[in-house]
């Protein structure tokens, strides 16, 4: 058994792997397509550490994630040549590379056809959990492949990721009947049942809360179980083997900020467990990717470093080289992916100058983030050409810069706070979770603001002090102590719609004035809350039902609805209240204001910042001006040359659209020439 032991190590407060006492950068490249060509590409970009995905199943979209096949073929049958050629290759092709190895756990089809009582993990690993033979034999085989892969390879092999359930990103569906399950369910609520609750998806008169005293709210409780203990039973039994020599990681916990229940919202059981060193998980998609938005994680980032979990984010934009078929047509596309003609990937960008410039912003995202990250070649030949050898070879230099000069903190004056649990609180077809938590970021992130995300379980943990401004996206139970520690902090408050109306595990809105500190109204009435802000109209996209009246002489009246006299918008002793979501950057810009929160920028744009680095992207104008606390001078990273600002003032010019990253120059006024 390989020895050697991979430690995730910090320089200046940026993470690194150190393996055999060298530091290798954590800029990596992955794909379901390796091959000569984009592995030796991104080798030379100097790309020295590999994600290999090992699996044999179909994906969502009907084609293998990896041609070269898997390794567990039925119930202790393992052929590890397929995983012999497939590390060959790498190691042919990225000579001296090292590698994070991915292991998919989901059954493959001929032990589902000798097993006519178990369901595919992949589409149904709600049931799954509980299906002890399967779990078994996945980690008989785990561990197996564990020790082959470390006393054959252990040399090669940085760290692990485990992988199960829809999209190997430890989701599971919605069908939710299983005898296991029922058996699960039974125990779960110490009682016998005749059947699963039935689980309400329509929204009658706009009626959006799903009632905490309820069987459909108990058992979605308990389902959103099933996954994360199944996760942390399998880490549990990694470590078994690698014993935290190598790091161990694994999607998971971020489907909160979009629009998804998935049952993946217990999440913090994995993160908690101390089995888990690193969370993956892709950089936001779908408006996020336009190059008029900014970059977005889709993780609560800050929650894991208080964790000791690195994160690594995924930029698995499409460049306009990813437009092409696929091995075959989808046959199903059973996932909803977008797809043109059947099999052809469209959701790629028109040209290579937009499709750089985001990929320059989401590299600055994470190096301001600290993040690890990697690119995700998904099909093989996205970085296909000299210009995205040349930016990937760019980004590389920069990182491995960050481990000399000067150790940089966190600038964000704002706190946000997303809450995993109150999603089981909104009814399924409801479609207002992702105007509270996706539409709300969309919007915030173009402020020019720096911002810490966290998820709200772990509030009563968090110095409140040294923020300005504490933004609630979704909030809608809040324990007493949380709400202690919230009100006694001296920040500014942000609440949106209905904070604190879970109460002792019932729907109490007369709450919602107790946590805001203003007397609220409720209305029960279906109304899509339509407002109107300054000439900007703010609504939820459906009626929901109740809304919600400022009914507070005390209050600061900032807006009201448009189809009634009632106050929609209003602050009072440190505390914003707005009855709607899908809250716009131009209310959020107001309340930061109103906040005292630093704006860096007049102009919206993609704007993130440390003590460090400053980087910025706009295609609304050329001429530029950030707005420094201040004075200094700066190197821009991609495009060189030195920059100085005057009177707080950075001003330079782009083309639209160009992605900046500006080093500040040492205070001490010596610069490091190998970040030029």
């Amino acid at each position: 058994m390989n020895t050697k032991r991979t430690k995730i190590i910090y320089k200046n407060d940026y993470p690194f792997f150190e393996f055999d006492e060298k530091i290798y950068s954590p800029c990596m490249f992955r794909s379901f397509r390796p091959t000569p060509a984009n592995v030796s590409l991104a080798h030379r970009a100097g790309i020295e550490v590999f994600q290999i995905q090992v699996a044999g199943q179909l994906n969502g979209m009907d084609v293998p994630y990896s041609l070269y096949g898997g390794v567990w073929q039925d119930k202790g049958v393992y052929n590890f040549k397929n995983f012999d050629r497939q590390i060959e290759m790498f190691k042919k092709f990225a000579h001296g590379a090292k590698f994070i190895i991915f292991i998919q756990l989901d059954a493959p089809e001929a032990w589902l056809e000798k097993h006519k009582n178990s369901l595919s993990s992949f589409y149904f690993l709600h049931t799954s959990a509980y299906d002890e033979e399967w779990k078994n034999d996945a980690s008989e085989y785990l561990c197996t492949f564990l020790e082959y892969c470390e006393n054959t390879y252990g040399d090669d092999i940085l760290g692990y990721g485990i992988s199960a359930g829809r999209s190997t990103e430890w989701f599971s569906g919605t069908n939710y009947y299983n005898e296991n399950t029922k058996k699960a369910y039974e125990n779960y609520i110490g009682k016998k049942c005749d059947k699963i609750p039935e689980i309400p998806e329509e929204v009658n008169n706009g009626e959006i809360f799903r009632a905490p005293e309820s069987e459909e709210y108990k058992f979605l409780k308990f389902a959103s179980q099933g996954a994360n203990i199944t996760a942390g039973f399998f880490a549990k039994e990694a470590q078994k083997v690698i014993k935290h020599k190598k790091p161990l990681g694994l999607f998971g916990g971020y489907y909160n900020l979009k629009d998804s229940l998935l049952n993946v919202n217990d999440f913090a059981r994995v993160w908690d467990s101390g089995n888990i060193d690193m969370i993956f998980a892709p950089a936001s998609y779908d408006d996020f990717r336009q190059i008029e938005n900014s970059a977005c994680v889709t993780v609560a980032t800050d929650s894991l470093k208080m964790r000791g979990i690195v994160h690594i984010n995924e930029l698995d934009h499409r460049t306009e080289l990813a437009q092409y078929p696929m091995e075959h047509p989808v046959t199903q596309n059973r996932m909803g992916y977008r797809m043109a003609e059947g099999n052809i990937i469209d959701d790629c960008y028109d040209n290579s100058f937009d499709a750089g410039m985001v990929l320059r912003r989401e590299f600055a995202s994470s190096v301001v983030r600290k993040s690890m990250l990697w690119w995700f070649d998904f099909f093989g030949g996205y970085y296909a050409s000299p210009e995205y050898e040349k930016l990937l070879s760019d980004c590389v230099k920069i990182y491995n810069g960050l481990k000399v000069g000067e150790f940089s903190h966190s600038v964000a004056e704002v706190a946000v706070f997303a809450d995993a649990e109150s999603n089981y609180f909104i009814k399924d077809k409801a479609d207002v979770i992702r105007s509270f938590c996706y539409n709300g970021m969309k919007e915030f992130v173009k402020c020019a603001v720096p911002y810490d995300l966290y998820n709200l379980c772990d509030i009563e943990k968090i110095d409140l002090q040294k923020y300005k401004l504490c933004i609630f996206l979704n909030s809608f139970k809040i324990s007493k102590s949380q709400a202690e520690k919230i009100k006694n902090s001296p920040c500014k408050k942000m609440w949106i719609y209905a904070p604190g109306c879970v109460e002792n595990d019932k729907i109490n809105f007369d709450n919602i004035g107790k946590i805001t500190g203003m007397n609220i109204k409720t209305v029960h009435k279906a109304s899509d809350c339509a407002i109107d802000f300054d000439g900007c109209e703010i609504k939820f996209e459906k009626a929901v039902n109740p809304y919600f009246i400022v009914d507070d002489d005390g209050a600061e009246r900032l807006a009201d609805y448009k189809n009634t006299n009632g106050c929609a918008f209003a602050y009072k002793n440190g505390n914003f209240y707005i009855g709607s979501g899908n809250v716009p950057e131009k209310v959020w810009r107001f309340i930061a204001k109103k906040s005292g929160v630093h704006i860096y920028c007049d102009v919206s744009g993609a704007f993130f910042a440390d003590e460090r680095f400053i980087s910025y992207q706009t295609v609304h104008t050329e001429n530029i001006e950030i707005h420094l606390k201040e004075d200094a001078e700066f190197c821009d990273l991609f495009d060189g040359g030195i920059y100085k600002s005057e009177n707080k003032i950075l001003k330079y010019t782009a083309p639209k659209g160009t992605s900046k990253l500006f080093e500040k120059i040492s205070r001490k006024g010596k610069y490091n020439e190998k970040n030029l």
